[in-house]
């Protein structure tokens, strides 16, 4: 009877922690869809839009959308409701799973120190996955400029936080320029992107266009689109594709109408296009993701 209690009970908890798992990534795709950290504010965030210094917002948005998965044997993440969550002190701020402190400001140019999620996991598998399958042919190997002719069942990857320096310029188009390192220790790797934006209004509505390129090293690369298989004659895995460091790129766009103060419809939508370092991987399905969210927010 112990026996069988102890055992009901560790799968309760497992099954606790994998729907937990899925809600990180569930908020994590939400995020990058509507791209709301505080890089991506150079878009329909405007002056009259800030929070004073020491105020929290909390905010809850209501509608559909999808945030489409690269990978194979990955569902796209459907989304209805989500929340947001935002914080502005002195120095030190919040936005959702970003933050930074800022070390110097003056009117149209700031520099932070900030940290963000890194979200090439975000659709990798959380736990209990490894890549198994035996491959034993010579041609599924990796041939430099070729895209591997196999498509693997992504494995276990974690979810990595990267942080570092952000410098912000604002004018008639805003820019933000962020260089980042692994300080999870998940991977090592490092980030560079730059993102450009401007915003326009028409009365109450406003529309937000950013574009944006993302330079990830090798070692970030390598470790979520990096494959190895294990040949029966073979000791140790053996590399099936060795991926470089990679630049993506983005194109997003939004707007925003306010109902009341506190209610807003909210339109957005982002494409992704992924380095052919990261789309050769067998991990990967296509080339480029689509995402999208229509809905009202609601700000407390």
């Amino acid at each position: 009877m112990k026996v069988a209690l102890a055992m009901a009970t560790g799968f309760s908890n497992a099954c606790k922690l994998e729907r937990g798992l899925q809600l990180i990534k569930w908020v994590m795709g939400l995020i990058l869809c509507l791209h709301i950290p505080a890089q991506a504010s150079v878009t329909v965030q405007e002056v009259d839009d800030y929070i004073p210094a020491g105020n929290w917002q909390v905010s809850l948005a209501v509608g559909g959308g999808e945030l489409q998965s690269p990978l194979s044997n990955s569902k796209n993440i459907d989304m209805a409701v989500f929340p947001s969550i935002r914080y502005y002190g002195q120095r030190f701020y919040l936005e959702n799973t970003s933050m930074g402190y800022n070390l110097y400001e003056v009117p149209r140019f700031a520099i932070d120190l900030a940290g963000r999620l890194n979200f090439d996991g975000i659709f990798f598998p959380g736990s209990g996955s490894h890549v198994t399958k035996k491959m034993a042919a010579s041609g599924q190997f990796d041939v430099p400029g070729e895209r591997p002719s196999s498509v693997l069942p992504p494995p276990n990857r974690r979810l990595s936080y990267l942080g570092g320096m952000s410098f912000h310029w604002l004018g008639p188009v805003n820019a933000d320029l962020s260089i980042l390192g692994d300080l999870s220790s998940v991977h090592g790797g490092r980030e560079l992107e730059l993102i450009v934006g401007r915003s326009f209004a028409f009365r109450a509505f406003k529309i937000g266009i950013e574009l944006g390129a993302n330079y990830k090293s090798h070692a970030l690369v390598d470790y979520y689109y990096g494959a190895e298989i294990k040949l029966p004659a073979m000791p140790e895995p053996v590399p099936l594709y060795q991926p470089r460091e990679a630049v993506n790129s983005h194109l997003k766009l939004e707007g925003i109408f306010p109902l009341t103060e506190s209610v807003q419809l909210l339109a957005a939508g982002r494409l992704d296009k992924l380095d052919s370092e990261i789309w050769r991987s067998p991990y990967v399905i296509q080339p480029e993701t689509r995402s999208f969210f229509i809905g009202i927010q609601y700000t407390l």
